[in-house]
């Protein structure tokens, strides 16, 4: 547990929900029901916010404006889970058995938890 901790810089028992989370976070959110699909598709889940590419160096800075995962109200995405995957996301184009659920995009990669910051 000591890498986990150092690398994400928070405490110990913090380190080993999130390692949990990991594993058991749940399904794409979808509070509507509707198919996985592209960020901009009518058709497609609240959580699908699409691929992001990092550069050379690994990092990924990323800036997402959505009006499906709002921060307060019914479907709010605060205390949700974000997800990496290995794989592209094939926007449920793909094809695969998998196309249409998670855009068929490998195995999770990489996880946190969507908060609030405080000003303070």
């Amino acid at each position: 547990m000591d890498s986990i901790y150092t690398l994400l810089e928070i405490p110990p028992m913090a380190a080993i929900q999130l390692f949990s989370l990991f594993f058991l976070a749940g399904p794409h959110f979808n509070p509507l029901k509707k198919d996985h699909g592209d960020p901009l598709g009518q058709e497609r889940h609240a959580g699908d916010l699409g691929n992001i590419v990092a550069g050379p160096d690994g990092i990924a800075v990323v800036s997402i404006m959505d009006t499906q995962i709002p921060l307060s109200g019914q479907h709010s995405i605060l205390g949700r889970a974000v997800v990496v995957h290995a794989d592209p996301d094939d926007l449920g184009r793909g094809g695969h058995e998998l196309s249409k659920t998670t855009g068929n995009a490998g195995a999770r990669i990489g996880c946190g938890i969507i908060g609030l910051q405080s000003s303070v």
